[in-house]
């Protein structure tokens, strides 16, 4: 599961740098924060799954309950990041993207809480 968690992690930051260039390139920074969520939510915070799975868990299979976090984080961090880029290209409303990137975000959180239960509930290894 750590290594899925790298994959991703890996994709969103291709994008978010690619991103990033393209800002810097165009001197367009309006969706920064849809650079900045990409960069955090999708490549720093999976890395850091990533970390605690392999070096604290030390998870070797991966559980039911970890296979619906990584979901919930993966979902709410999609959504968000494509409700964002369109909310900051001006394509839709804030409006008609609002709820969008509210179910996204509490996804996202909800996984966030996950981790940390699952965390928590894992025994120290000896």
């Amino acid at each position: 599961m750590d290594r899925k968690y790298i994959i991703i992690a890996f994709i969103y930051g291709i994008l978010g740098i690619a991103l990033g260039m393209w800002m810097a390139a165009t001197a367009n920074h309006r969706q920064l924060p849809t650079h900045t969520h990409m960069m955090l939510l999708g490549f720093t915070v999976p890395i850091l799954y990533a970390a605690l799975l392999k070096v604290w868990m030390k998870l070797t299979e991966p559980t039911k309950e970890l296979w619906i976090q990584f979901g919930l984080h993966q979902l709410g961090t999609l959504g968000l990041t494509i409700g964002l880029y369109l909310l900051y290209g001006g394509y839709i409303k804030r409006e008609v993207l609002d709820p969008f990137l509210g179910v996204s975000s509490l996804l996202t959180f909800a996984g966030f809480i996950l981790i940390f239960i699952l965390f928590l509930k894992r025994k120290s290894p000896a």
